[in-house]
């Protein structure tokens, strides 16, 4: 039983150190912003030889020229926490094989594994080893934390707007101490 906790902690560790260092290094708004920008320059490219005017499709070239650097960072940004990840995903496997060599979980139902057995697409299995049961238990934890992240995210989202609203009204009256404006005031005067 030793075992199952501690190959489950090490999963979990894996997903919690690979959520804090995609978020450290990956730089996810960025990499919205640009797959953004790529859309608009595509549709602009389109629309240009939708339209068939020449000035448009000129533009939408010359906008086109910069896809390439785009990707490029996008690619960067998106690869960049795999040179902090990847001396992990090699290790802590086998660390949980070399700790539990003898370790075999047998589940109560199935799960496909794609990884093994191309001749027998997918490979429905219900016993794992050490390293088996160390990805299920990062596969999970990372789905859980993920979906924890998120949901704390929007949470801070959904209360920066409701103080923004909630100040929004307020900053729109007027000074104490002074009249609110009139109907009469916010009238031109005609000379």
């Amino acid at each position: 039983m030793e075992a199952f906790y501690v190959i489950s902690a090490i999963g979990l560790a894996y997903a919690l150190i690979s959520i804090a260092i995609t978020k450290r290094f990956g730089n996810r708004e960025r990499v919205q912003q640009i797959q953004k920008e790529m859309q608009e320059i595509t549709k602009k490219q389109q629309d240009a030889i939708k339209n068939g005017n020449e000035k448009d499709m000129d533009r939408a070239n010359s906008d086109s020229g910069r896809i390439p650097a785009l990707l490029k960072e996008s690619m960067i940004l998106q690869f960049k926490p795999l040179i902090f990840l990847l001396p992990f995903l090699l290790i802590l496997p086998a660390i949980a094989k070399w700790l539990y060599p003898d370790f075999i979980i047998t589940l109560p139902f199935q799960l496909p594994i794609f990884i093994q057995h191309f001749e027998r697409f997918p490979n429905w299995r219900a016993e794992f080893g050490a390293v088996g049961w160390f990805w299920l238990a990062f596969l999970f934890s990372s789905l859980l934390a993920q979906g924890i992240v998120g949901q704390m995210q929007k949470r801070t989202a959904n209360k920066a707007k409701e103080k923004a609203a909630a100040s929004a009204p307020a900053s729109s009256d007027s000074a104490p101490g002074q009249a609110a404006p009139t109907e009469t005031d916010a009238q031109p005067k005609q000379a």
